[in-house]
């Protein structure tokens, strides 16, 4: 017995939503039918999904097809994705994430910028270097407490003299 669940990309994200993969078990089946346009893309596992619906643009072509871990789908508003694992026999859960795509205006140009991107490059990766800056510091900041306490001993207790 296959067990579905819906995904609609009706309200926007969060933040934190964007950089997220979703866990689909064996013997589940998901549904997409995103408003705005963005990026199916499997993390791990496999899943077998069927598109339907018209594309603006290039087509994603309707259809069943395989997908592996780091393929992905371009789908827009107005097409239904519907994915399972592909391996239900092997018990294992398959992950993906949806990255919605935004349209960017610059100079009257229109272009698309993933969401999901920018967030990963602006946000994730500069607070990933702070915090290994952080405990670089406080690894820096705590042997410098225990030199100062060893030169404090040398100093206390005689300059060096053999006890």
């Amino acid at each position: 017995m296959v067990h579905f669940r819906t995904f609609s990309s009706s309200s926007p994200l969060s933040a934190a939503a964007l950089t997220a993969c979703w866990k689909l078990d064996a013997g589940e089946a998901t549904t997409f039918q995103p408003r705005q346009p963005g990026v199916f893309r499997v993390t791990q596992g496999a899943v077998w999904a069927t598109v339907n619906g018209m594309q603006h643009g290039e087509p994603e072509l309707p259809g069943d097809r395989l997908l592996k871990a780091g393929d992905s789908l371009a789908l827009q508003p107005g097409q239904r994705l519907v994915v399972e694992p592909w391996n239900p026999a092997a018990r294992a859960p398959v992950y993906f994430s949806w990255e919605p795509v935004a349209e960017v205006v610059w100079d009257g140009r229109h272009e698309a910028a993933s969401v999901g991107a920018q967030w990963r490059g602006g946000v994730v990766q500069p607070s990933r270097d702070l915090a290994q800056a952080l405990r670089s510091a406080g690894a820096a900041a705590s042997r410098l407490v225990l030199g100062l306490v060893g030169l404090g001993d040398y100093l206390v207790v005689g300059r060096g003299r053999a006890v």
